[in-house]
């Protein structure tokens, strides 16, 4: 079951990543484009 866990974990840090990296490319783009 530990597995599991640490796939949720994982997908839960990309899925922050993702959505944090779309935001910059959002604030970037209003800023400079």
């Amino acid at each position: 079951m530990k597995w599991i866990s640490n796939i949720i974990y994982f997908y839960k840090i990309l899925l922050y990543f993702y959505i944090s990296l779309n935001f910059i490319i959002e604030y970037i783009s209003l800023n400079f484009f």
